[in-house]
């Protein structure tokens, strides 16, 4: 996407926790020593350039689920012009988006926010919209909903991840029947019950007790106890740095494991025990990852992307989960959803789904429908597919699905054609990419860059096309419907509530001990102050001096 005036262009990374667009700036590059450092970061943008940027300070990062991890960092906030796609591609603007520049390389690569929480800047009630709510009150989709999954390089051949906001990619996943409800506290909605990890070859259980586990993209690593930790690396013979709290593997057993690429079973559920769940299942050379940061000729180390939790509030799954997991939101009725992804190759089609606005006509699409509604589930004509922008990204390549929804005007008779077009030039300079949210996260491989094709003819207005990363032009199909993903359980079983608000009501976070004491696994995180319940919306701290 770009941001600014005249539209500067940046690659972002989705992240769940976060409710605006995140461009690294040029500061982010200034003192790094980072070779091609503006390439290897997504772009950088320069706020001065742009005509249309309105500066409103400086401010501490609103991350308090990524600050109990010790990720910080502090914000250029401004208001400035967001578009979606390459130049040129007639896609969605959001003019006066609150944008959140940062420097800090605890997030490598900039982020698109795909919460829908209010962006409140210096006190409660000083709030500006999420750029996904922009985009919903402007029509340009026909929900606040997303479908995502980050993809996976070591797949062979390596398959791009896939976000799709106001619907999903019914051709990245196989349905099951298992919704999870919105946890009541606000920022912590993605908190899903763990019940389980299984080595499937050798049998060996990596986790028993259930626990809560928060799914968040934003970061790259899986938080888990102490004693799960232990676990794996007895499984696969990793090697424990408690002073950066990361887990190694030498060149023999690296070998040996990326050779067998063994599987692991994730049981998960709206509980941490029982009731209904899903079986997903990982490789092990998902887990497969190299830290260069400690390597001064650039050779790197192996690593698996697990840390050790200090307590239950650190329990998280991050985008290294959610390379073989493909993860459905509807904001809008409050559920999210955990799949198995598939990886298609380039032959299959795909079957993009809109989410529609709970009271939509019956006529049009519904949210995920069960499987008895055959009318919904599919595009219809009141619909158009925009973008799918594809870039081979290392583990997290993003494609980008955006439902584009047509503003119905009764009075209006017609409308006019939608042509889109776009060239791959600006997709040819990803380079590496990276897995993680820090430093440490680059890829192990150069990677792939599919050629950026197709277009949308004016004869086919009626009919929904998507713009994709692959080498034929794709035609959008109806998908098969699926069940249970609309319906909230019941209140009763919603998981405990989490995280408690600092007594001054600003977000002041600790980051986590270098070296984490051992947790057992727990079944909920730190309830919320009865005074406190349903006031934890996200609030910047002003920063006085620069950024580091």
């Amino acid at each position: 996407m770009s941001i600014g005036t005249p539209p500067q262009d940046i690659r972002l990374l989705p992240g769940t926790s976060i409710n605006t667009v995140w461009p690294v700036l040029v500061e982010g590059c200034e003192d790094e020593g980072i070779t091609d450092c503006s390439d290897k970061r997504g772009n950088t943008f320069n706020s001065s350039k742009s005509s249309t940027w309105e500066e409103l300070g400086l401010f501490q990062l609103p991350i308090p689920e990524e600050a109990a991890l010790g990720y910080s960092g502090n914000s250029s906030f401004g208001n400035d012009k967001a578009t979606f796609g390459l130049p040129g591609s007639d896609l969605p603007v959001v003019d006066n988006q609150t944008i959140e520049g940062i420097a800090t390389t605890d997030f490598f690569l900039g982020v698109l926010g795909l919460s829908v929480n209010s962006i409140n800047i210096t006190h409660f009630g000083n709030s500006n919209k999420s750029f996904l709510t922009s985009l919903k009150d402007q029509g340009s989709i026909p929900s606040i909903s997303w479908g995502y999954t980050a993809g996976s390089f070591h797949h062979q051949p390596p398959v791009f991840g896939s976000l799709t906001i106001g619907g999903y990619d019914q051709s990245r996943f196989e349905p099951n029947e298992v919704s999870i409800p919105f946890n009541n506290d606000i920022g912590l909605e993605y908190l899903a019950g763990l019940q389980g990890i299984v080595h499937d070859e050798s049998g060996r259980v990596l986790l028993s007790d259930g626990i809560y586990a928060y799914i968040d993209s934003t970061v790259s690593d899986l938080w888990l106890p102490a004693s799960v930790c232990q676990a794996f690396a007895t499984q696969y013979a990793l090697d424990y740095n408690a002073t950066v709290n990361r887990y190694y593997v030498n060149e023999t057993t690296h070998e040996v494991l990326t050779k067998a690429d063994s599987t692991m079973s994730f049981t998960i559920g709206p509980k941490a025990s029982g009731g209904p769940s899903v079986n997903l299942t990982l490789h092990y050379n998902s887990f497969d990852l190299v830290d260069k940061t400690s390597d001064p000729n650039g050779n790197g180390s192996y690593y698996f992307p697990l840390r050790q939790a200090a307590n239950a509030t650190q329990y998280t799954l991050g985008r290294a989960f959610l390379q073989e997991t493909y993860m459905i939101s509807d904001w809008e009725r409050g559920n999210f959803s955990l799949s198995q992804a598939l990886f298609p190759d380039d032959s299959v089609k795909s079957q993009i789904i809109t989410i529609q606005s709970p009271g939509q006509d019956s006529n049009n699409t519904t949210s995920q429908p069960n499987k008895d509604d055959q009318g919904g589930g599919q595009l219809h004509a009141g619909a158009i597919a925009g973008i799918s922008i594809g870039a081979a990204l290392a583990l997290i390549g993003t494609s980008l699905g955006l439902l584009w929804q047509r503003k119905r005007r009764r009075a209006r008779a017609s409308r006019a054609a939608t042509s889109t077009s776009a060239s791959s030039d600006q997709l040819s300079g990803f380079g590496k990419a990276e897995l993680g949210g820090d430093e440490l996260a680059e890829a192990s491989a150069d990677s792939q860059v599919r050629t950026l094709t197709s277009e949308l003819p004016n004869t086919q207005r009626e009919k929904p096309h998507e713009m994709w990363a692959g080498h034929d032009h794709p035609q959008l199909e109806p998908g098969s419907a699926i069940s249970g993903r609309a319906e909230l359980p019941t209140a009763n079983e919603r998981p405990p509530r989490m995280s408690e608000l600092p007594s001054s009501g600003a977000m002041s976070a600790t980051p986590a001990s270098a070296t984490p004491t051992s947790a057992e696994p727990r079944s909920g995180r730190a309830e919320l102050p009865e005074q406190a319940v349903g006031m934890r919306i996200r609030q910047w701290e002003r920063v006085q001096g620069g950024f580091f």
